[in-house]
C-alpha cells in the first residue's frame, strides 16, 4: 500500500497509522465474504455496510431505520437504495452520561431512552451559527439545544446512494433496514466500541494478508477508506466522489486515486475479478 507521508495532499494528511490504511482488493474480497458467512447479523452488517457506503463509524452507531429507503434516481433508470443522514437527530442509544464509574449499578447501556455519551458530550461550537446570525452556520441554537445527534459537518447530512453497478449494495441497505426495525427505537443497538470488537473477530476469521501493516490490524476507517478507493477505481469522477463520502477536502480523493494504483496491481497480480462486487461465484 502506498506510504506517501512525505507527499503534498494540500490540507489533507493521509493516515499515519498503517491500520488506518485502506485494504488491498484482495483483502477487501477476503474479508467480506468471511462477513456475508458470520452467524451474527449485526457482525456481518458492521462490515458490509462500512464497505458498501463508507460510513463514519460515528454515523453506522446512529443509524435510524427510517434514515434507509429506496428513491427514484434518473441516471440509474430506477428505484436504488439510499441513506440519508440528517442534519440533526434524536440519539436513544447510550448510557447518557448518567451511569457511575465502571456501572456497578448494572444499568441496561443499550435500550435506555437516554443519548449515547457521544452526543452528551458533544461541542456544537463550530456547527451553530452565532446568534443572531444563523446565516452564517448550518444548525441553530434550538436544534442544537433540543437534539443530540449531528453528523460531522454540513456536507456530512446528505445523501449516499447504492451504485446500481454493485449488487450486493442493495441487499446491504435492505437488510439493514430490517435489522433497524427490530431494534430498540429503531436505532443501531450499540456504540463503537461495539463495531471495533466485531470488526476484530471478522478480520481474524478472514485471516487476511495485510502486506502493508506491521501488526495484522484493521480499524473501522480503514474500511471507509477502502470505500474511497472502490469509488475510484469504479471510475466515479472527483465531484460524485466527494459528494458520496461527503468530503470538504478534495484532497482526500486525490490520496485514493494514488493509493488506487497499488491496489489494483494488487489485484491484478492475484488474478482478482475486475468486477467491482466482493461477492463473486
Amino acid at each position: 500500500m502506498v506510504r506517501n507521508s512525505h507527499q503534498g495532499y494540500g490540507s489533507f494528511s493521509p493516515p499515519k497509522e498503517e491500520k488506518r490504511h485502506p485494504l488491498t482488493r484482495r483483502d477487501t474480497e477476503t474479508l467480506y465474504q468471511a462477513a456475508c458467512q458470520y452467524p451474527d447479523v449485526e457482525t456481518e452488517l458492521a462490515v458490509r455496510v462500512l464497505l458498501d457506503y463508507g460510513l463514519r463509524i460515528g454515523e453506522l452507531v446512529h443509524l435510524r431505520a427510517h434514515w434507509i429507503d429506496t428513491e427514484y434516481q434518473r441516471k440509474a433508470g430506477g428505484e436504488v437504495w439510499r441513506i440519508s443522514i440528517p442534519k440533526v437527530e434524536r440519539c436513544w442509544g447510550g448510557k447518557g452520561g448518567n451511569a457511575e464509574k465502571g456501572n456497578e449499578g448494572g444499568a441496561d447501556l443499550h435500550t435506555t431512552d437516554n443519548p449515547c455519551g457521544k452526543c452528551v458530550n458533544r461541542s456544537w461550537q463550530k456547527k451553530v451559527a452565532p446568534k443572531g446570525k444563523e446565516k452564517n452556520g448550518w444548525l441553530t441554537w434550538q436544534q442544537a439545544e433540543e437534539y443530540d445527534y449531528a453528523p460531522k459537518n454540513e456536507r456530512s447530512a446528505t445523501k449516499v446512494w447504492q451504485f446500481p453497478g454493485i449488487s450486493e449494495m442493495a441487499e446491504t441497505a435492505e437488510k439493514l433496514k430490517d435489522f433497524l426495525k427490530q431494534q430498540h427505537k429503531n436505532q443501531w443497538p450499540h456504540q463503537e466500541n461495539a463495531i471495533r470488537t466485531r470488526l476484530d473477530k471478522v478480520a481474524d476469521i478472514a485471516d487476511l494478508e495485510l502486506p502493508d501493516r506491521s501488526q495484522p490490524k484493521v480499524v473501522p476507517h480503514a474500511l471507509r477508506h477502502t470505500y474511497g478507493c472502490r469509488l475510484v477505481e469504479m471510475g466515479v469522477g472527483e465531484g460524485a466522489g466527494m459528494k458520496q463520502m461527503r468530503h470538504q477536502n478534495a484532497d482526500v480523493f486525490r490520496w485514493y486515486s494514488d493509493v488506487r494504483g497499488t491496489r489494483v496491481v494488487s489485484a491484478l497480480n492475484d488474478a482478482v475479478s475486475e468486477n467491482d462486487s466482493l461477492l463473486h461465484e
